[in-house]
């Protein structure tokens, strides 16, 4: 349910500025209740659509009983960077069994999921040790080839569509995951978020400026959808794609 109308807080940073909307709270419901269930979840969607702010959001919401870390894939991940990273943030309970410290869980949430490059044989490594480690709770120690198991830990990945730079990822993998699809906004909650940041930066300016807020948003969103309709890429003059951001 959405709370009655958002103000921002005068010191939040910018980057950390998510303004609620119906979809917004209705995924970041989904996505709560099935990580509280333990399942791994998968969100994807177009570029700028926020799919990186809800994930965050979420996961600062989850309670006392879970930790979150965040891994940023790129063209260049290793799979052994992917273990590392987890590895640091769990403690070894057993001989070959590591979990979160203090009895809680951990949650890693992977940012540009199918950015990495794929090699000679069209696997992404970085994604088939997950993959692995999803489906049998367990990765090999390559200095002494024995089994390392991590438990309490689930995965929240974060990709866009393919394209750009990012890959198609394999069946295999995405079935590990519960995949949610993120959707373009609808232009009234473009409106609502944009209009919410710029009149919260205006609110110490004088009555004629404030009034301008609204009508910025309006102008600056027909704008952005007439270069989307109008200034296509070609093959012969590639630029820029237009997104939210």
């Amino acid at each position: 349910k959405l709370s009655p109308p958002f103000r921002i807080a005068p010191d939040t940073p910018f980057n950390q500025i998510l303004v609620p909307t119906t979809d917004t709270v209705r995924y970041g419901y989904l996505m709560s209740t099935l990580m509280h269930a333990g399942w791994h979840v998968m969100l994807t969607g177009d570029v700028g659509v926020g799919k990186s702010s809800i994930i965050t959001s979420t996961l600062g919401l989850l309670g006392e009983s879970f930790l979150s870390t965040t891994i940023n894939f790129s063209a260049r991940t290793k799979s052994t960077r992917v273990s590392d990273d987890i590895e640091a943030k769990v403690e070894k309970r057993t001989k070959d069994t590591w979990a979160p410290p203090g009895g809680k869980k951990l949650v890693v949430f992977i940012d540009d999921f199918n950015m990495p490059e794929k090699e000679v044989f069209f696997a992404q490594p970085p994604l088939e040790i997950l993959r692995q480690w999803m489906q049998y709770s367990f990765w090999y120690d390559l200095k002494k080839q024995t089994q390392k198991f991590v438990k309490d830990t689930q995965l929240v990945a974060g990709l866009g569509h393919p394209g750009g730079g990012r890959t198609a990822i394999s069946a295999r993998t995405t079935h590990c995951f519960h995949v949610l699809n993120l959707a373009f906004p609808a232009a009234s909650q473009v409106r609502k978020i944009f209009g919410t940041l710029i009149n919260s930066h205006l609110v110490h300016f004088g009555e004629d400026v404030k009034s301008a807020g609204d009508l910025i948003v309006s102008a600056t969103y027909e704008i952005y959808l007439k270069m989307c309709s109008d200034l296509l890429p070609t093959p012969d003059k590639p630029h820029y794609t237009f997104n939210l951001r």
